[in-house]
């Protein structure tokens, strides 16, 4: 690109970092699950859905603090309750019975679908993205569904490659969401930055995301 590191002048600048997503959470790491607490890169604070490291040092030790605080008072207050195991299966059939109402096929193993999920993830979620990309992915993912059965599968550990699946589906509508370009995040037909300001609320409702768009005032 005609720059040399060496002997070019390279200009320094502050920057404002970015809040890239993760958990909602409030002073105390609790989610908006009662007794379930997201400490670290996991909830919504610096580089949360960028890097799922250990980038986060600090806010892991402050909200980790917090949180056993908070959990060990949740634990004095909550009665103790029973769950009978009956109804327990009941509710994971009944789940089980609706995530795999794709099923047709069972051509392929556990080994195979998780290789073909990493390569279409890599060749179009990368740096570099787009809203054909997107579409290609998901058309890959339903051939793969129809050559992969969850539940005859589910002694191999096939929930593994569902949720597999499921967050990839997440990342993918995201990315469809964000019609911009901004730091690590690229869209090739969205090369511009916009100067409207959105964040993206992720929710899960009957085996499904729904993304809402909110502007950011």
């Amino acid at each position: 690109m005609g720059i040399d590191l060496l002997k070019d002048n390279i200009v320094i600048s502050h920057f404002a970092h970015s809040c890239n997503g993760g958990l909602k959470i409030d002073e105390f790491a609790r989610t908006g699950v009662n007794g379930l607490y997201a400490i670290g890169e996991v909830a919504s604070i610096i580089e949360g859905a960028n890097r799922l490291g250990g980038n986060s040092l600090g806010g892991s030790l402050v909200f980790a603090n917090r949180a056993i605080i908070n959990a060990v008072e949740y634990i004095k207050n909550t009665k103790s309750f029973k769950l009978k195991k009956r109804d327990v299966e009941q509710d994971f059939n009944a789940w089980i019975r609706e995530i795999t109402r794709e099923d047709k096929n069972n051509l392929l193993d556990k080994k195979s679908v998780i290789k073909i999920l990493k390569n279409i993830t890599s060749d179009n979620l990368g740096i570099v993205r787009s809203a054909e990309k997107v579409k290609r992915l998901f058309e890959e993912l339903k051939n793969m569904r129809e050559s992969y059965s969850i539940e005859k599968n589910l002694k191999e550990g096939s929930l593994e490659v569902y949720l597999m699946e499921e967050s990839i589906k997440m990342l993918a509508l995201s990315i469809l969401n964000r019609e911009e370009s901004r730091g690590a995040h690229y869209r090739e037909d969205f090369p511009e930055t916009s100067n409207e300001v959105v964040k993206l609320n992720v929710k899960r409702k009957n085996n499904e995301f729904i993304i809402e768009k909110v502007k950011v005032r």
